[in-house]
């Protein structure tokens, strides 16, 4: 099914690896050129997968910068900092479920600041697209549903693609942004093993932003979008989402994604769970009841 969007898109943010700009770029040109789209993809380094494979791990800006000018590609880079494919275990991005979960949210916030901008800007309802990677989207969307579906071996050809995108909606007094997605997939007419995601190639999903101001800028998907992808039931609770993460990390690290103990994800789901406990500490006389990862070629 062809992406229904193009003509209300205002802007296309990408992952600064090569393979989601090129997705980016070749399947959202109509958007990039309807008229009212910024013309140029802005690359969002808080967007690129999660693991320090060097598929993952994207070029130097400068070579990028290049790369883009020889392909034809229009390309914002100037959130592209040197050291944004450095992925240290104590730094920023780092590829342990605290630092993806942190930069997740901040790819939320940006996003979100960049919509209200637009608002802010007289433009009626904006829609943007990110393009981004099926492991990362989990972390986006905080949604670890079906996270092992996809995997085995799988054939792609040079049009498989993937990719994110969100449209913001005014309700008033509040601020809604319905926000679509759609899954990361490399542009290769090979056999790849697939890691485990509930993503499929090009498959979109709807969600909202829960609230307009919110630290966390948190989204639900929509009923809408919940159907198309044969969900009818109720969407999982956090509690439900907290497990279903810990089965997401066993698996991944039973299909060779990852090494739990680096990883750190049983530390998070503790940090987490000591948030919990904090912020639903009751006052004083209240009773509380109760892709495949490729590892031999940076690209």
């Amino acid at each position: 099914m062809a992406f229904p969007l193009h003509s209300q898109i205002s802007q296309v943010f990408a992952s600064p690896l090569q393979r989601t700009i090129a997705t980016a770029y070749i399947a959202f040109k109509p958007s990039l050129r309807n008229g009212r789209c910024i013309p140029e993809i802005l690359a969002l380094p808080d967007a690129q997968e999660t693991s320090e494979y060097p598929c993952d791990c994207g070029l130097n800006p400068s070579d990028l910068r290049r790369s883009c000018e020889e392909a034809g590609w229009k390309v914002d880079l100037s959130l592209v900092q040197k050291g944004w494919n450095d992925k240290r275990w104590d730094g920023r991005w780092a590829p342990t479920a605290g630092a993806i979960k942190a930069r997740a949210r901040d790819a939320r916030r940006t996003i979100r600041e960049k919509l209200a901008e637009m608002q802010k800007h007289g433009e009626d309802s904006p829609q943007v697209v990110l393009v981004s990677h099926g492991g990362f989207l989990h972390y986006f969307t905080e949604d670890w549903e079906d996270s092992g579906l996809f995997s085995g071996e799988s054939a792609h050809d040079p049009c498989d693609f993937s990719y994110f995108s969100c449209t913001n909606l005014v309700l008033l007094p509040v601020l809604i942004q319905d926000l679509l997605a759609y899954n990361s997939g490399r542009i290769s007419d090979i056999h790849w093993a697939m890691p485990g995601t509930g993503w499929a190639n090009t498959e979109y999903r709807s969600y909202t932003f829960e609230s307009n101001d919110d630290i966390n800028a948190g989204i639900r998907e929509t009923v809408e979008s919940r159907k198309r992808r044969g969900k009818t039931g109720r969407q999982p609770s956090r509690t439900e989402q907290r497990y279903m993460f810990e089965i997401a990390m066993k698996q991944w690290e039973h299909q060779g994604m990852q090494i739990g103990a680096k990883v750190a994800w049983r530390d998070e789901m503790e940090n987490e769970i000591e948030e919990r406990e904090s912020e639903e500490e009751p006052a004083a006389g209240i009773v509380l009841v109760e892709s495949r990862r490729d590892r031999d070629v940076r690209i």
